[in-house]
């Protein structure tokens, strides 16, 4: 069964015209737009049902927005694709999810993570104050979200020290666990000289082969997202280095020795691959 959830009319009936041409009539799955979310957050949260999830920004400008939806798109069983979008591509998504096929990234799940509560904060921040509209409701979520209850002085004290908390949230998650995955830098390693390095590009394919690829680095995400694409690099996520403060990787590939790594960023590897 095909559930789709969008409220726009021609958009949902082009959809249900087509999709059950390209996943298969008895496909099951869940196609929703990302603005609905809510909707379908605890279906598919409590059963994993495979879900494809669209919209028309880029998944990295989704991300630095904190858009609650980005981490489900790492998951093993979702996937996102920016309109406009083939649907041959989502047929081949969904066969993947299907078949066990897709790769989970666990460090692009709690880099969107850490970015969609620091939105929320930020949000929560804004909207509770004495006699403002949203208050009450702002409140609420703080007490759901987050487990703060108390007055609005108080609430606003502890939503502060989350805002300002020096500790990473993967850091906070994974404690002394290894986040499993390839993490390759970006400047003077997967790029030299504005250019791909080919033999990198190479080595990062037969890597995601079998394990999660992320390009990580310690410059700002849209300009450094712009290059990757100058470059026809757009197969794999980017984060930033400094939401992994303190954690420790599966494999690094960097031009760094590993002990600048380590001081600059506080991160450790279990495997370094210093290029």
């Amino acid at each position: 069964m095909i559930r789709i959830y969008e409220k726009n009319d021609a958009i949902r009936f082009s959809l249900e015209r087509s999709l059950p041409i390209f996943l298969g009539e008895n496909a099951e799955v869940i196609v929703t737009n990302i603005d609905q979310l809510a909707e379908i957050k605890e279906m598919i949260e409590a059963q994993k049902i495979p879900t494809i999830f669209y919209g028309f920004d880029s998944e990295i400008s989704l991300r630095q927005q904190g858009n609650p939806a980005v981490p489900y798109f790492y998951t093993k069983y979702a996937a996102y694709f920016q309109m406009p979008s083939e649907l041959i591509k989502w047929r081949i998504a969904y066969d993947d999810i299907v078949n066990g096929r897709k790769i989970e990234n666990i460090a692009v799940v709690l880099a969107s993570k850490a970015g969609t509560k620091k939105n929320l904060i930020g949000i929560l921040l804004h909207d509770i104050h004495p006699g403002k509209y949203g208050c009450e409701k702002g409140m609420e979520t703080a007490k759901k979200e987050f487990g703060i209850t108390g007055t609005i002085e108080e609430v606003r004290a502890q939503l502060e020290i989350l805002q300002n908390q020096k500790i990473s949230f993967a850091k906070k998650t994974m404690g002394k666990k290894i986040i499993p995955g390839v993490f390759c830098d970006m400047e003077g390693t997967l790029i030299v000289n504005d250019s791909a390095n080919a033999e990198i590009v190479r080595k990062l394919e037969e890597y995601a082969k079998t394990r999660p690829v992320t390009i990580w680095t310690g410059g700002e995400l849209r300009e450094i997202y712009k290059l990757l694409r100058k470059n026809g690099i757009t197969k794999w996520p980017l984060v930033s280095k400094y939401d992994f403060e303190g954690c420790i990787v599966e494999t690094m590939i960097d031009d760094l020795e590993p002990e600048k790594t380590l001081a600059l960023y506080k991160i450790k590897a279990k495997e370094y691959v210093k290029v």
